[in-house]
C-alpha cells in the first residue's frame, strides 16, 4: 500500500504556469474602444498576462502584487493601446476595472519597449530604471493606496526601485527629478 505524499510543495518565487484562460479585454480599432477576447497565456498566482508581456515584467509585476499586499484581487496585464482624451500616450498605463468581477485590467502601452530606460536624480544620485517598470509599480500603488495626488505615486515607484520596499513602508517617496 503506498502513502500518499500529503507535504506542501515548494513552488519556486520564478515558476510562471502556462494558461488556456481567455478574457474580455477592451481595445481600440478606429479610434473607438472595443471588446475583445485574449487569450491569457500565462499565469502567476493572481496575476494573468497576454501574449506580448515579457518574461521579466511578468517576475516585477508579481513581485510588486505581493510586495504591496494585492492578493485578494486578479490583475490581468496586457499590451495595448493607452490613450488620454484620445491620443494614444507610452508613458502611463491604463487601469480598468472589468465587469463581472473578473478582475483588474492593467493594460501597457504597446509602443512602449521593455528596455527604453529614463534617467532620473534621486536624493542627489543620477540613476537610470526601466520606464516600462516605473508605470506598472506607479499603476500598482494607485490600487493598493488611492486618494493620493498623481506625483505620489510616480515618485515612490522611482523611490521603491531605488531605494527599496521601505521607502514605501514608511510612506514617504525621495525627492526625485528628471536628470
Amino acid at each position: 500500500m503506498a502513502v500518499k505524499d500529503t507535504s506542501p510543495r515548494v513552488i519556486p518565487l520564478n515558476r510562471i504556469n502556462d494558461s488556456r484562460q481567455c478574457a474580455i479585454i477592451s481595445g481600440y480599432e478606429s479610434g473607438e474602444r472595443i471588446p475583445r477576447l485574449k487569450e491569457l497565456k500565462k499565469v502567476r498566482g493572481n496575476c494573468y498576462f497576454t501574449a506580448g508581456v515579457s518574461r521579466e515584467l511578468m517576475d516585477f509585476a508579481y513581485r510588486a502584487v505581493i510586495q504591496l499586499g494585492l492578493r485578494e484581487k486578479k490583475f490581468l496585464f496586457s499590451r495595448g493601446a493607452v490613450k488620454k482624451k484620445g491620443r494614444s500616450v507610452k508613458n502611463a498605463c491604463r487601469v480598468t476595472e472589468m465587469d463581472w468581477d473578473v478582475g483588474i485590467e492593467i493594460t501597457i502601452p504597446h509602443r512602449l519597449r521593455y528596455d527604453r530606460k529614463i534617467e532620473l536624480v534621486i536624493e542627489g544620485e543620477k540613476q537610470s530604471f526601466r520606464l516600462m517598470e516605473l508605470i506598472v509599480l506607479s499603476a500598482l500603488m494607485r490600487i493598493a493606496g488611492p486618494g493620493r495626488p498623481v506625483s505620489f505615486y510616480s515618485d515612490m515607484a522611482a523611490s521603491v526601485r531605488a531605494k527599496g520596499w521601505g521607502v514605501y513602508r514608511e510612506g514617504r517617496p525621495c525627492r526625485v527629478e528628471l536628470a
